[in-house]
C-alpha cells in the first residue's frame, strides 16, 4: 500500500490491518534466522562458586560436551526454534537444555505370524465375535484364562481378512513404561501411523504371574470420560485387542469397561476331545476343592496331565490323590535338602530343570555337612545323587508342555499349600534364604541379567509384607549405592573425555600455527615466533610420553628452552603422533562411557521395574512414600535418585511425586537445583499428555509477578527455570505427524490444548508464566532494553505465535472434536488479558518482526511449493497478528 509521496507503508500488506508505525519499533532488531550475534551475556544468575565440574550430567546419554576456551563475547545462534542456555545463564554451564526425549521404554513389536496350520485351538467363534464388538468399540478387554488359547486367539483374529492391510503388532504393560493405555496409543501413532496408508492391529498382552496386572488396573480406575478419551483416539486404522485375565469376573464391575469372556474350558475340552463324562468328574471334584477353583490354574494342572496315557485315570481317581506333608519336610532334619528344593519351587514357579538345578545349588553349596547314617556328607552330594528322589518327596516332577520343560507342583493346590506354610510357619526360614540367594545374585551390577530379576523382583515385593526395614530399606539403599556408584564411574570418564578433547584442540591449535609459519627462512624470525606459543598443559599422566618427544618438549614446558637444529616437519611429526594417541585413548574411553551408560540406564529401569511392583502390592505400598523421603533427605549423596524419580514417575503417572522435585529445587545446593531441573523438564516432556496436570499441582511454587528476579525465592526461580526450558523444547521438538495424509496432534497441541474443558484456565496461567520469564533477561539497572531483553522478547513471540498457527494446521486437517476456532479465540483473548500495555506493544511489535523475515526469505525462494509454504505460514501470522489488535 502507498502513501501520498509513493512509498510503501510498513505492517499492511497481505491482509494485515494498517496502523501508525509506533515509534518504540526502533528498539528492535531485524533478526534474521540464519544471523549470528557476538554479545556480552551478561551477570550469572544463581552462580554456585563450590560446583565441581565433574558434577554435569546432562541427558539419558549424558551428553558430552566439549570444554572450549572461554572467551570475553559469545556468538549467539538466533533462531525461532532455540533457546541458548548461555543467555539466560552467562558461562554457568551445568544445565544442558537440549533434552533428548526418546522413545518410551516396552515398545510394541512386530508379532510374528504362524501359519494358519500352526495355530492350536479352534477359536474362529470367539475371534469373530471379538472382531464384531472391536469394529464398532475400537477397543476391546479379553478375559482369557489360557495360555495357550490367548495366542491362538490373537493368531487367528490377526490373520482375518479384515486386518490383511494392517500392521501386526504386540506390547506388554510388563515392560512398557508407562501404566496408562493413552500413553501408548500416541506412542503408536506417532512410532508407526505417521506414513500414508498405515494401519495397526495391536495386541496387549500381561505376564502368566500376575494376579492384577498393572493396565487392567489402571483401566479400572478410569471415569466413563476416561472411556471416551480411548476410543476417541482410536480409528477403524488402529484398533487395540488387550488380552488379560482376572479371576474374579466382576473386578471392571465399577469401572465403564466390560470383559469380553472366552469359555476356554470348552474350547480345551473340545480340543483335547475330553468326554462329558469326563468333564462331569473334573466339575464335581472342583467343587470339592480337589481341583483348583481357578479356571486358569485348572487348565494349568490338566496342561500337565492332558498328554498322560493314565489320564481317565488320573481324574478318577483325584479324590484318593496322595497329599505331600510340607510341615513335614520342613522340619525333617534327617531329609535336609527337601525344604530347599521346596522354597525354590514355591519362590519361582515353572523353572526349567538346568536352572531350577543352579537356584538349589545356590542356596545349598555353602551349607555345613550333615550325619546320614552315621556318615557326614555335604547337601549338594546328596541332591546330586538323589535329585529325582527328592523331587519326588516334595511333590514336585517335571513337566513337558508346549515344547518347554520345567519344574512345578503336581498341581496347583498343592502349590498353594505349600507356599501358605512356607510363608506362615516357616517365615524366617524363607527370609533367610532369600537373602542367601539375593546376595549371591550380583543385582544391579555391571551383570546385567533381565529375566533374573523378573524372576526375583516378584519374591522381594511379597517378602517386604513380612520384612518391611530390610526388603523395604536396607537392601534398596544398598542397591542405590551401587547405582550411584556407576552414575560416578561415569562421571569420571565424561570428565577424561571432556580432558582429552581439550588436549587435542590445543594440540590441532599449535599445529596450525607451526604449519602458518613453517615457511619462514629467517631463524631468528622462527624463534621469535616459537616463543611466543603459549604452552600447553597437560596433565601428569603425560610426562612419559612427552619425554620421548624431545623436539616438541618446549610447547610444554618454557625452561627446556627450544633445541637446536629445531625441525618444523619433525615438530610438527612427533605433534601428530601425540595428537594420533589421544584420539585412540580418547575412542577407548568413549567406548567404556557409552557401554556404562547402557548398563546404569538399564539397571535404573529395573530398579524402578521393583519399585513399581511393590508399589502395586496392596500390603507393601506405603513403603514407597517412605523409601523416596528418606532418600531426597539425602539427595546430595544418591543423585541418581533424580532419575529413578523421574522414571517412576513416568510409570506410574498416577503416583505423586512432585514433593520430591520441589525438595530438591530449593536445596542449597546449585547442582542439585540444576539435577533437579533437568529431571523435571524431562517429566514435563516425556508426558505432554499431564503436562497442565503437573503445572497445576504446583502452580503455589511459582512466583507472583513480579519487576524483579531479586524479589523471587530459589524455589520461584527454579520453577521458572524448569517452566521455559520446557514451553521452548516443546516447540523446539515439535512436529506436525500425519496420519493417512492427515494432520494428527502434535506433542505441543497435547501438552496446551487438548483438553477444552480446562483451556481458558490452563491458558491463563500458561501465558501469565510464559511472560513472567522475561524476568530472567530484563536489566533492572538500565531501562533501555539491551541485547538478551530484545531476544526473550522475540523468541516469546516466536512461542505463541507457533501456539496460533498449530491451531490453525489441526483446524485445517479437519480432525473431529477440536473445537479449533473457540481455542484460537481463546488463545488471543488470553494474551490481550494477560499482558501488560508495555508488553503487548513490544510483542505485536517482534511478530511484525517476524513478518518481515518471512517476506525477506519468500522473496529469496524459487521452489514454488516452498513459497507456498512459507505463504501459509505467513498467512497464520498475519491473522493473529490481527486478532491480537482488536
Amino acid at each position: 500500500m502507498m502513501d501520498a509521496q509513493g512509498n510503501t507503508k510498513e505492517g499492511c500488506n497481505d491482509g494485515e490491518t494498517p496502523e501508525k508505525k509506533d515509534p518504540e519499533s526502533e528498539v528492535v532488531d531485524v533478526i534474521e534466522p540464519d544471523q549470528t550475534v557476538n554479545q556480552n551475556t551478561g551477570t550469572n544468575v544463581d552462580v554456585d562458586e563450590d560446583k565441581k565440574p565433574d558434577d554435569d550430567i546432562a541427558d539419558k546419554k549424558f551428553q558430552i560436551k566439549s570444554q572450549q576456551e572461554k572467551e570475553e563475547t559469545q556468538k549467539i545462534e538466533v533462531n525461532e526454534n532455540t533457546f541458548e542456555q548461555d543467555v539466560i545463564f552467562g558461562n554457568r554451564n551445568t544445565i544442558n537444555n537440549n533434552y533428548s526425549i526418546n522413545e518410551r521404554n516396552g515398545m510394541p513389536t512386530q508379532l510374528e505370524l504362524l501359519d494358519t496350520k500352526e495355530i492350536k485351538f479352534d477359536v474362529q467363534s470367539s475371534s469373530n465375535k471379538a472382531i464384531e464388538f472391536i469394529t464398532k468399540e475400537n477397543f476391546i478387554i479379553v478375559n482369557c484364562a489360557h495360555y495357550g488359547i490367548s495366542n491362538s486367539l490373537i493368531q487367528t483374529i490377526a490373520h482375518n481378512e479384515i486386518y490383511k492391510n494392517h500392521q501386526k503388532q504386540e506390547v506388554s504393560f510388563d515392560t512398557y513404561e508407562s501404566s496408562d493405555i493413552v500413553h501408548l496409543i500416541e506412542d503408536c501413532k506417532r512410532q508407526t501411523l505417521t506414513k500414508d496408508s498405515n494401519k495397526l492391529l495391536l495386541f496387549i498382552k500381561d505376564s502368566k504371574n500376575k494376579k492384577t496386572p498393572a493396565l487392567l488396573n489402571s483401566l479400572r480406575k478410569k471415569s466413563y470420560h476416561g472411556k471416551l478419551d480411548v476410543q476417541k483416539r482410536l480409528s477403524s486404522d488402529f484398533h487395540i485387542i488387550y488380552v488379560t485375565y482376572h479371576e474374579d469376573l466382576n473386578y471392571l464391575k465399577e469401572s465403564p469397561f466390560d470383559f469380553h469372556i472366552i469359555n476356554t474350558f470348552k474350547i480345551y475340552t473340545k480340543k483335547y476331545g475330553i468326554s462329558q463324562d469326563q468333564i462331569r468328574i473334573i466339575r464335581d471334584d472342583q467343587k470339592e476343592n480337589h481341583w483348583n477353583p481357578d479356571e486358569r490354574n485348572l487348565l494349568r494342572d490338566l496342561d500337565k496331565i492332558i498328554d498322560d496315557p493314565n489320564f481317565d485315570a488320573i481324574i478318577r481317581n483325584k479324590r484318593e490323590e496322595s497329599k505331600t506333608s510340607f510341615k513335614e519336610i520342613f522340619k525333617n532334619k534327617q531329609e535336609p535338602v527337601g525344604k530347599y528344593v521346596l522354597f525354590v519351587a514355591t519362590i519361582f514357579p515353572e523353572l526349567p530343570p538346568d536352572l531350577f538345578n543352579r537356584y538349589v545349588r545356590v542356596l545349598i553349596e555353602d551349607k555345613k555337612k550333615v550325619y546320614i547314617k552315621d556318615k557326614k556328607v555335604s547337601l549338594l552330594s546328596i541332591w546330586q545323587e538323589d535329585t529325582d528322589s527328592i523331587l519326588d518327596d516334595c511333590g514336585l516332577e517335571t513337566f513337558y508342555v508346549n515344547n518347554q520343560s520345567f519344574v512345578d507342583f503336581k498341581n496347583s493346590n498343592e502349590e498353594a499349600k505349600c507356599r501358605n506354610i512356607l510363608f506362615r510357619k516357616f517365615t524366617l526360614f524363607a527370609d533367610q534364604q532369600a537373602r542367601i540367594f539375593i546376595e549371591k545374585q550380583a543385582l544391579f551390577t555391571t551383570k546385567v541379567s533381565r529375566p533374573l530379576h523378573n524372576r526375583i523382583h516378584p519374591v522381594i515385593a511379597k517378602l517386604n509384607t513380612y520384612f518391611k526395614n530390610y526388603y523395604g530399606n536396607e537392601i534398596l539403599v544398598s542397591w542405590l549405592k551401587s547405582l550411584e556408584k556407576q552414575r560416578e564411574t561415569i562421571v569420571g570418564y565424561i570428565n577424561k573425555v571432556q580432558t582429552l578433547e581439550s588436549h587435542i584442540e590445543s594440540l590441532n591449535k599449535k599445529n596450525d600455527i607451526l604449519k602458518q609459519n613453517k615457511n619462514i627462512e629467517n631463524e631468528e624470525d622462527f624463534l621469535k615466533k616459537l616463543k611466543e606459543l603459549y604452552p600447553i598443559n597437560f596433565s601428569q599422566e603425560y610426562e612419559s610420553q612427552l619425554k620421548k618427544l624431545q623436539y616438541v618438549k618446549f610447547l610444554f614446558y618454557k625452561e627446556e628452552g627450544i633445541p637446536n637444529n629445531v625441525s618444523i616437519q619433525t615438530t610438527l611429526k612427533q605433534l601428530n603422533e601425540l595428537k594420533n594417541s589421544l584420539e585412540q585413548e580418547l575412542q577407548e574411553i568413549r567406548l567404556k562411557l557409552y557401554r556404562n551408560i547402557d548398563i546404569l540406564d538399564e539397571n535404573i529401569y529395573l530398579y524402578v521395574d521393583l519399585l513399581t511392583m511393590i508399589l502395586e502390592n496392596d500390603e507393601s505400598k506405603e513403603l514407597i512414600p517412605q523409601f523416596f523421603s528418606n532418600r531426597f533427605s539425602e539427595v546430595s549423596k544418591y543423585r541418581v535418585i533424580l532419575d529413578i524419580l523421574t522414571k517412576f514417575q513416568i510409570k506410574n503417572d498416577f503416583y505423586n511425586s512432585l514433593e520430591f522435585y520441589k525438595l530438591s529445587l530449593e536445596h542449597k545446593s546449585d547442582t542439585i537445583n540444576d539435577y533437579a531441573i533437568h529431571q523435571f523438564v524431562t517429566l514435563l516432556l516425556k508426558d505432554p499428555l499431564n503436562f497442565y496436570k503437573y503445572i497445576k499441582e504446583i502452580q503455589n511454587w511459582f512466583p507472583d509477578v513480579s519487576s524483579s528476579l531479586k524479589e523471587y525465592t530459589k524455589l520461584e526461580r527454579n520453577i521458572l527455570k524448569v517452566y521455559l526450558f520446557t514451553i521452548t523444547d516443546q516447540k523446539k521438538k515439535d512436529k506436525y505427524h500425519k496420519q493417512n495424509s492427515k494432520l494428527i496432534k502434535s506433542d505441543v497441541y497435547k501438552a496446551l490444548f487438548d483438553n477444552f474443558e480446562s483451556l481458558k484456565e490452563s491458558l491463563e496461567f500458561i501465558t501469565k508464566m510464559l511472560f513472567n520469564t522475561y524476568v530472567f533477561f530484563k536489566n533492572e539497572d538500565d531501562k533501555k532494553d539491551d541485547f538478551r531483553s530484545r531476544l526473550i522478547q522475540h523468541q516469546l513471540a516466536s512461542i505463541v505465535s507457533y501456539w496460533y498457527s498449530l491451531l490453525c494446521r489441526i483446524g485445517e486437517s479437519e480432525i473431529a472434536e477440536t473445537q479449533i476456532a473457540e481455542k484460537k479465540k481463546l488463545l488471543t483473548e488470553t494474551i490481550r488479558n494477560i499482558l501488560p500495555k508495555d508488553q503487548s506493544k513490544k510483542l505485536l511489535l517482534n511478530l511484525k518482526q517476524n513478518r518481515r523475515n518471512l517476506n525477506i526469505n519468500a522473496s529469496k525462494i524459487k521452489d514454488i511449493n516452498e513459497k507456498k509454504k512459507l505463504k501459509v505460514k505467513r498467512g497464520y501470522l498475519i491473522e493473529f497478528i490481527n486478532q491480537l489488535k482488536k
